[in-house]
């Protein structure tokens, strides 16, 4: 099969995906006009961020587009499914009479039986619909599920540049390095075992929000805009959130309707890596396997030597540990954002970049909170800096000898992350 990628570029074809038969029935007249709808895959727009535009990466490899055709009362009247040489076109095409109205939804890489239970939608308002779609059905390496919409009035014949947008975000870590307040540190064997994106979502609707008004509106496939504040990843700006509470997220969940294919029938986590109530220290629990494994775990061999980072012998030791690594997952959010600074009983389920680390063969945690991340958007970290022991529990810090702790707003700078300072001082009793 012949791959299609689209990188901000309007894909000409060179032949149409016609409609072989023409419904009349509307009543107007026979006058036939002809739309073709061309594709890009557009970094996020009318969003305020200081992120990077995760477009400039090879994540747009498109294996399937479904295409979900609505008539005026937006009642689904046909589905189309788009692969193998009809992709090849790069453009799809229809013939309406003249004085039709139609509503699309094109998904790219949406899983065939997940596309098929979208299929059996009844609501008269897709949008109204609140059933999920398993983000882990769904998650290819450099294929990520992508969403569009347009509204079309068939008056004239149109070329229509439809975008497309990832539903899901990529979180990038340039390295971690070692400074540690107490010198004593230092100079022991310490060691970064791996880190983990913990708490990602496994749901996602493929349509949340009003049908378009115009052609491929953001807001009609990721939601309402709202406006956050961030306490690390961001700085206060608006951002779509795409329809549920992480808060009311827990255990699992069955899929709606009557109907399911085989593939779906059953019961799915909401979350991925699920460390919200993890009552242990010393427990960082992976729950994924595949290439969703790959997508949001990185293992060091410590026994290889692979993660140190400080050692007890070896002055020479370079106290950095490149980790150029990508993670990726599905957005979500949380109607309240909690500081890590917390006890057992008030955990949270907001997504986390953990990284676990050895020091003298004892396991702590370095948390970094993930408030509403975005879709279609790429945060870049280029370093993180451990700055005291951590945390002896994966999803917060406890606080330490009852003392009085504080957060440190870390700004985000020239598009990237520049460093993020973890871990707390005990002299001090910060937490950075």
């Amino acid at each position: 099969m012949r791959r299609l990628f689209l990188l901000f570029v309007a894909l000409i074809g060179l032949a149409s995906c016609t409609k072989d038969k023409i419904d009349t029935s509307s009543g107007i007249d026979n006058d036939i006009k002809t739309v073709r709808f061309n594709f890009n895959v557009k970094p996020q727009s009318n969003i305020n961020t200081r992120s990077i535009d995760i477009g400039t990466y090879h994540d747009d490899e498109i294996e399937r587009l479904d295409v979900y055709i609505y008539g005026s009362d937006h009642i689904l009247i046909e589905h189309v499914i788009l692969e193998d040489d009809d992709l090849q076109k790069m453009y799809y095409e229809e013939l309406r009479p003249h004085g039709d109205v139609r509503y699309y939804l094109f998904v790219a890489n949406l899983n065939a039986a997940c596309a098929e239970y979208l299929e059996q939608t009844k609501s008269n308002y897709l949008e109204d619909w609140y059933g999920y779609i398993p983000y882990s059905l769904n998650y290819k390496p450099g294929r990520p599920v992508m969403g569009g919409s347009a509204y079309v009035y068939y008056n004239s014949d149109q070329e229509i540049s439809v975008d497309l947008y990832r539903y899901i975000f990529r979180i990038e870590v340039g390295s971690i390095s070692a400074d540690f307040d107490d010198d004593s540190l230092m100079n022991k064997d310490i060691f970064v075992k791996r880190i983990v994106m913990t708490n990602t979502y496994n749901i996602f609707p493929l349509e949340k929000g009003t049908f378009p008004n115009k052609c491929g509106t953001i807001e009609s496939i990721f939601g309402t805009i709202k406006k956050f504040d961030f306490e690390l990843f961001g700085g206060g700006y608006e951002g779509y959130k795409p329809g549920y509470d992480a808060f009311a997220i827990s255990g699992s969940y069955t899929l709606s309707l009557d109907y399911k294919p085989e593939e779906l029938k059953g019961k799915f986590p909401y979350l991925l890596n699920d460390n919200q109530y993890i009552l242990d220290p010393g427990i960082l629990k992976v729950d994924v396997s595949g290439d969703l494994y790959d997508a949001t775990v990185i293992d060091f061999d410590n026994e290889a030597g692979e993660g140190r980072i400080c050692s007890s012998v070896d002055v020479s030791c370079s106290n950095v540990l490149p980790v150029n690594k990508v993670f990726y997952g599905m957005c979500g959010s949380t109607y309240t954002t909690r500081s890590l600074i917390a006890g057992r009983d008030n955990q949270d389920a907001s997504v986390k970049l953990v990284i676990e680390v050895s020091i003298d063969g004892k396991t702590y945690f370095y948390p970094i909170q993930v408030n509403y991340p975005q879709p279609n958007t790429t945060y870049q970290v280029q370093n993180i800096t451990l700055k005291g022991m951590g945390s002896e529990y994966c999803n917060f810090y406890q606080p330490y000898n009852g003392a009085k702790l504080s957060v440190q707003p870390i700004n985000w700078i020239n598009n990237v992350v520049e460093d993020i300072p973890v871990g707390y001082k005990e002299s001090y009793s910060d937490i950075y």
